[in-house]
This record gives C-alpha cells, structure tokens and sequence, in this order.
C-alpha cells in the first residue's frame, strides 16, 4: 500500500488462491493523484511455498481518473451515503457515526470536523480506504466535549442530519457540508465536511481532465425551522435531490422531519458559444473545470469563464489578427496566452487565445465569438493533395480543378473518432513538398469545407 498523498494507492480485493496449474484473476484497484509511472509491489504468501513479491508498475498518461467526468457507466448509480444516529464513546471524547454506502460502486471517504467559533478543525479518526457497495463502516470523530454555553455542545438526544445529494445524470465527486444539530439550538455553528468520490475504475479514462464539481451546503438548525443554501457548479445545467431527515428524541418519542428539496439550481446563466472558421474552441473552463465548448453551459454568477481558441495563422497575418466577441452591444478583448513577437520565427505557429469573461458584467449568447478569416497559403505556392484521416482510415484527394483556378471540396463527417486533415504544398513548377499543415476538429457530426482562391493566397474554412 503506498501513500495516497505520494499520488498513488494500490489496493487488492482479499483472495483466496489455490496451487494449481490453471489461471487466477486478482482484482486490483489503482488511485492516482496525478500522471506519471508508479511502482509497487504485489505480495502473494502460500503454506509450504516462498513468498512471492510481484511488481508492479503503472504508468498514467491521462489526468487523474478519479476527476475524469464518468459518461460511461455501464448503468446509472447513485453514490450515497447513509448516516445513522450518532453515538458517543466512554469518555465523550469523540462520536460515532455509521456510515453505509448505498450506491452500486465502490467509494472513498474523507472526513474531517471544524468549529467555527474556534476557527479550527478537529483531527480525524477516519482510516477508511474504500467502502464497498451495501457495506457499512463506522466513523470516528474526535469531538471536545463542552459547556452548554458554547457553540459546539451535542446532547445525547441528537441525531445527525442525514443529506443524500444525488445526481441523476453524471455521477462526478460530491463535496458536501452538513450540521450536527440538536434541539432547541439558536444556531449550529459546527459542521461536519467530507468528500466523497467515485471507484476510479467505474469511470472512462479516456475522458479529458475534469475538476471534481463543487456542492457546498450550508444546513442551518434554527429554532422551529431548518434552512438550506448552497453553491452549484456543474458541467452543464444540473439538477439535484436534497433529501433530508431531522430526527429529535424527546421524552422517549421521536419526530421525525423529512424535507424533500427537489429541482434546485444554482443561480446561472445560460450560454452557447460559436465560431467562425476555420477557429475552434477546444476548451471552457469554469471554476477549474473544463467543460464540452460544443454544449451549452452555465455560468454560475461571478465566476471566470476561460474560453480557449484554436488557430493557425502565418507569421504575417499575426500582425492582423484582430479577435473579439460582441455582448450586448460592448465589445471584449481576448487576450492571446503567448507573446505574439515569439512567433514571428515560424512560418505556421498554432496559437492558443484565451478570453475571460465575468458574468454579470458580460452576457455571453448565440454567436458572440466572431473571428476574421485566416490565410495558410502562399501566391507562390499550390495545393498538391489533401489526406484525410479518420481513425485508421486515410483517404488521399487531388483538387478536382486546377491550382490556379478556385477550387473547394465538401465532406460530411459521419465518425465519431477525431478527425485529421493534412494540407500538403508544392512550390510552383516542383514536385517536392514545402510544407505540412494538420487541422483537427472533434465535432462528431460536421460539414467541413475547403476553399481555394487560385493564384493569391489559399484561404481555408474548417
């Protein structure tokens, strides 16, 4: 077992073996913090044999699996935790919490207590690396116990608020915060935190790098009545089920308060984003996660939203190049992300423009990125042929005209696997190439279309 802090853990299911001459399976789970090769050891002891030390080595090549949103679960789960009534040790030094994990996956919890009015947070007894499904474990929390007069004082009549946060659509990391309350309390100034997360190994690792999605809950215990705020960020727009219990024993018999939240949001706006060819966006990011630019998306208020786009341009229109969007009648800069003067030795440089726009100041909508065109080509130089690539396949196009006449050709993309255009050129009256140009698009379903304007320069759409 090596360290989840050093970015690896390794764990193996119990399994019992036998000396045989046939084949055993041994189910191993793999949690990274961050890329890279790992290495550890896998231990197999038989009776009457030598142990046996099997290494192991795992390289990861993608951002950690464990933020990598889950859109191919073989069926929906729901990852969620039950909390049963607390109960406190001989010495009244900590609580104890049953937990039972009621999803169809295997997850990992963190835990961890903070007083508010002493600004600190509690060390944890928490040693738990994985909960099965339908298993329970039990939580230890080192609580002080205090004077009734202070904030964090627990009857023995309180019950943990239970808060099951369920995400019907994209089962992602789930922070929540939830209160210990207790009855006739002014106001609970102590909450529990944890995370909870998904078994890396239910999630597609072929994903781009996701930020876990932030549902930070406030749970209020006021004096006759219980009150919820919380903060969403999400992939796209989201809804979710608060379900919560408040169960209060008084004088032997216990009420019990059910509130159902359902259809909660955030307060958002909504924005599409589109471009002109031959630009594409190939990222969104809000709050530290990246989102699906072809999709619309929310922007919670006040945050960030980082719009990269993607081009490719000569050193000489770098001069030109005048990007802008246009929202409610104001114009925007995007700023590029690298100096301009850097490209100026390359004849083809890739450059990465970011915008930062602030909801609510800017209001982002249909058609609110606008680029001008873009020219590749040289007027001493002409088209040769163009290869098309689509997984495995290669399909090589001549120009059906001339290359000193216009020409243009359409294809439909019907794949869902990325694909790679290649425009090779010739110097005029030669035979040999000049030089490469590779455009990617990850639209699933899109037409593309290629223009040529004859003896100037070759102007491209994508």
């Amino acid at each position: 077992m090596v360290d989840g802090d050093k970015g690896l853990v390794i764990s193996v299911e119990d399994t019992k073996l036998e000396v045989t001459n046939g084949q055993a399976d041994i189910d191993v789970w793999v949690y990274a913090t961050t890329w890279g090769l790992y290495m550890d050891t896998l231990t197999l002891e038989f009776e009457c044999l030598p142990v046996f030390h099997i290494p192991i080595s795992v390289s990861i090549k993608y951002p950690p699996v464990h933020l990598t949103v889950p859109k191919c679960f073989q069926s929906r789960h729901q990852p969620v935790f039950d909390f049963s009534p607390i109960s406190y040790g001989s010495a009244d030094s900590f609580i104890s919490i049953p937990v039972e994990n009621t999803s169809g996956v295997p997850l990992k919890i963190f835990w961890a207590a903070y007083d508010e009015e002493e600004q600190k947070q509690w060390p944890s007894s928490v040693a738990l690396d994985s909960i099965n499904p339908k298993d329970s474990a039990e939580v230890q929390q080192l609580i002080p116990r205090k004077s009734a007069t202070q904030a964090f004082y627990v009857e023995d009549n309180a019950h943990l608020m239970q808060l099951n946060v369920i995400d019907r659509k994209d089962m992602l990391p789930v922070h929540f915060n939830t209160n210990l309350i207790r009855e006739e309390s002014s106001l609970f100034e102590g909450f529990i935190s944890g995370y909870i997360w998904v078994d890396p190994t239910q999630i597609d690792t072929r994903g781009v790098h996701r930020e876990p999605k932030h549902i930070g809950g406030r749970l209020h215990a006021m004096t006759g009545k219980t009150s919820l705020t919380f903060t969403q960020y999400t992939r796209k727009a989201r809804i979710f089920n608060f379900h919560m219990r408040h169960i209060v024993s008084s004088g032997g018999v216990e009420r019990v308060k059910t509130f159902d939240l359902h259809n909660l949001h955030a307060f958002v706006t909504t924005c599409n984003l589109t471009t002109r060819p031959p630009f594409s966006i190939i990222q969104v990011v809000i709050a530290g996660m990246s989102l699906d630019p072809e999709q619309p998306f929310r922007v919670p208020p006040h945050e960030t939203v980082s719009i990269i786009v993607r081009c490719t341009i000569t050193k000489e229109y770098v001069q030109k190049l005048n990007l802008q969007h246009v929202s409610d009648n104001k114009l925007a800069p995007i700023v590029c992300k690298q100096p301009l003067q850097a490209l100026y030795n390359k004849d083809i440089a890739s450059l990465s423009l970011e915008a930062h726009i602030t909801q609510p100041d800017i209001h982002l909508s249909t058609q609110a990125l606008h680029f001008p065109p873009v020219y590749i080509g040289q007027s001493n130089t002409k088209l040769v042929h163009v290869e098309i690539t689509d997984g495995d396949t290669k399909d090589v196009q001549m120009p059906s005209q001339q290359p000193e006449s216009p020409f243009s050709f359409r294809m439909l993309k019907g794949s869902k696997r990325a694909l790679s255009i290649a425009f090779k050129f010739a110097p005029k009256g030669r035979h040999r190439y000049k030089e490469t140009f590779e455009f990617k698009t990850y639209t699933v379903t899109k037409t593309l279309e290629v223009t040529g304007a004859g003896t100037e320069d070759q102007k491209y759409r994508i």
